[in-house]
């Protein structure tokens, strides 16, 4: 995936990045496009084998015939034309996901209602937010959003994600969650202009939207993590994906308590040593009394 770097995105994202009276809020909205490099083919090479195992076997029996394809290749410009945009190319029929994404969520919300689907008779089939994996246009849409989590945090490996760590919502769902977790915080100003801003580049309503719930090993990484929420919008048509992500940690304090100590501990001294010089003073009037007294006799 290929990150995009635009000046008024990161104007949105210095807006999502304040403090609140006990809580650091760190907001981000990265843009790739869907291009892929070198380490995103091999993910998905990965991930297809693990989902699509039938898939990589038919692969494996081709690799011998792949002089010939060249060569072929070489005689039918259309087909040099499908190899090259090949990864480009998602769906066949734009709107067959977006319903075959609201039909699966119909079924996980409502499958009591409904009798159960017909069997595919095929075994390696795992439905998914995304649609079945063994689908390429399914795979793919899988394979965006574990080498975004990649490459924004690459210290992890997010291959082994399972799909159920996903969610899917609509556009708007996304953005009244963002809203509301902002809101909650004392963010109340500037939120249109946030949204009118990544809408610019990404057009928010023709998005397919996903949630992602992180495990627990990734959480613990981030000391004082209090809450954290990270959501996805897919664009189709302009080969772009925003990843969207707000985290929350508590505010330290130990700056604050080392400056409460040291004025304690200045307090404290400089009243230690307002009564030393109260024990000297009487020492020297009792030692020049005694003098006196001498004197006399």
């Amino acid at each position: 995936m290929k990150y995009i770097d635009e000046f008024d995105i990161d104007m949105v994202n210095q807006a999502l990045t304040f403090n609140t009276t006990d809580m650091h809020i760190q907001g981000t909205c990265d843009l790739f496009t869907t291009k892929p490099v070198g380490a995103d083919r091999k993910l998905y090479k990965t991930l297809n084998k693990m989902y699509n195992p039938e898939e990589e076997e038919e692969e494996g029996e081709s690799e011998n015939n792949n002089v010939d394809i060249s060569t072929n290749a070489d005689l039918n410009p259309q087909f040099v034309q499908l190899k090259k945009r090949s990864f480009s190319y998602t769906y066949s029929n734009p709107q067959s996901v977006t319903e075959m994404l609201l039909r699966e969520k119909k079924l996980r919300s409502q499958s009591f209602h409904s009798p159960p689907p017909p069997e595919t008779g095929n075994e390696h089939e795992i439905n998914s937010p995304f649609g079945p994996l063994n689908q390429s246009s399914s795979m793919k849409l899988f394979g965006y959003l574990i080498a975004i989590l990649n490459a924004t945090y690459p210290d992890h490996d997010f291959s082994t994600v399972q799909p159920t760590h996903f969610k899917t919502l609509s556009s708007s769902d996304v953005v009244l969650k963002v809203n509301n977790f902002l809101i909650s915080v004392g963010k109340n100003n500037g939120l249109d202009w946030i949204w009118q801003t990544i809408n610019t580049h990404i057009d928010i309503e023709e998005c397919l939207c996903f949630q992602f719930t992180p495990e627990e090993s990734f959480l613990s990484d981030f000391p004082g993590l209090l809450w954290t929420n990270m959501y996805f919008m897919f664009n189709k048509k302009k080969k772009r994906v925003a990843f969207i992500y707000l985290l929350a940690t508590g505010l330290r304090n130990e700056s604050r308590a080392g400056t409460e100590d040291e004025e304690g501990h200045t307090q404290r001294s400089e009243s230690q040593g307002h009564d030393l010089m109260y024990e000297d003073v009487f020492e020297e009037e009792e030692e020049d009394v005694d003098r006196m007294d001498v004197d006399v006799i």
